[in-house]
Order: C-alpha cells, then structure tokens, then sequence
C-alpha cells in the first residue's frame, strides 16, 4: 500500500518535470522566433530592403504561418512596390487570420493606389470593422471615398475620424 502511494507520487512528479520542460521549450521557441522577427523588422526600419526579405524569408521557410513574418515581408514588398507580390502576402495572411487589420488595410492601400477603388474600399472596411478605432484605415478610406465623387459618405468618414 506505501509502495503504490510512492509510486504514484513519483509518477506525479515525473508528469509535471516534462510539463514544465515542454512549457519552458515552447516559450524559448517562441523567444527566438520574437527575436528573429523583431531583427528582420530592424533591418526593414534601416532600409536594409533586401536583407529584410531573406530574413523573413528564413522564418517562413521555417514556419510559414508566422503571421508577423508574413506581414514585414509584405510590407518590403510594398515598400519595394512589388504590388502584387505584396497583396499575395496579405491575402495570406488573411486566409490564416481574417481578423488581422493591418493584413487588411495594406491590401485596401495597395489595391487603392492601384485605382481598384471598390475592392479597396471592401478592404479598408474589414479592417475599420475588425477595429473600429483604426485611424489610419478610416483616413485612407475617406481618400478612396473622395476619388469616386461620394461626397456624402466622405463627410461622414471625416467627422468620424475628429471623433
């Protein structure tokens, strides 16, 4: 009977040893994978375009849903004014998270600046609408809203944006 309570303590214990190794293993993955990242986005921060996308790159390679090293990739991308290639990255992004704004509203800007003025507005709008609080969206909306003429509808975008 003393035997099997020992046992069971040990056995207890051996269980929350390797939970604790796997927890500690994880947050150190993802460390390094913060780390990495934030590296990638300094070099972007520097002008350093190209270095940029073979270090996000490295992380996509390795786990290509990294959402934010999906994201820095297409912001150089459209820093570049690789277009195309950038939207390619934000509707991946997109397709793994419908719910990410910047994903969103880098795909209304690009489709904006590319005169599709409906599918940015469409964008745009996810974007406002994922949070409602998200100025620069609702600013490039209100521009989108002046290029097709819709008076109305950009008064109304610029009074919510003084709010």
């Amino acid at each position: 009977m003393k035997y099997e309570c020992i046992k069971k303590k040990v056995i207890l214990i051996i269980a929350f040893i390797i939970i604790l190794i796997n927890f500690s293993y994880s947050i150190t993955a993802q460390d390094i994978d913060e780390s990495a990242v934030s590296e990638c986005y300094s070099l972007t921060d520097n002008n350093k375009y190209s270095e940029a996308i073979d270090c996000f790159d490295k992380i996509i390679e390795a786990d290509n849903k990294n959402i934010k090293a999906l994201l820095g990739k297409g912001v150089v991308l459209y820093l570049l004014q690789k277009h195309s290639k950038a939207i390619e990255m934000f509707i991946a992004i997109t397709e793994l998270d419908s719910n990410n704004k910047e994903a969103w509203y880098y795909k209304g800007l690009i489709e904006y600046e590319a005169g599709r003025f409906q599918d940015s507005l469409l964008s745009l709008d996810k974007a406002i609408n994922i949070n409602p609080e998200y100025t620069v969206a609702k600013t490039t909306k209100c521009s989108v809203l002046n290029e097709l003429g819709r008076e109305d509808e950009l008064k109304k975008c610029l009074k919510e944006i003084k709010q």
